[in-house]
């Protein structure tokens, strides 16, 4: 497949090592990451910007929470799919993005496989 049949991705991740994981992992099955944020202002910004159709986004970064960024992008952007990434399963900020409009949530300890499945069946479900 080419990359102009790639669903677009930007990845809102502080911590470089696991973005760069998350980088690989993602671009193994149809998607192609066109940004990279490492708080929540960036990655408000970057939507705005790029537009594209799917934003990992994780729920505890500086500047800007991804709860608050996933307030923003939605406002602004409507139709990007938002994921958040959580490395713990708080209930509470897990149901606040899904209030929010995100259209699903991933543990980043979540294996590839597992992950893989997620981010294809949310797409489907929730983003096409």
């Amino acid at each position: 497949m080419n990359d102009n049949n790639k669903i677009t991705m930007l990845i809102a991740e502080d911590e470089n090592l696991i973005r760069r994981y998350l980088i690989k992992v993602v671009e193994t099955f149809n998607f192609k990451v066109v940004a990279e944020a490492t708080n929540g202002r960036e990655a408000v910004d970057l939507c705005r910007i790029i537009k594209p159709n799917v934003v990992l986004l994780d729920i505890n970064m500086p500047i800007m929470t991804g709860l608050e960024a996933l307030e923003k992008i939605h406002d602004s952007n409507p139709d990007i799919c938002v994921i958040m990434l959580t490395s713990v399963a708080d209930m509470r900020s897990i149901e606040t993005a899904v209030e929010l409009g995100a259209a699903n949530y991933i543990l980043k300890s979540t294996p590839v496989e597992e992950l893989k499945q997620i981010l294809i069946n949310t797409w489907n479900a929730h983003c096409v």
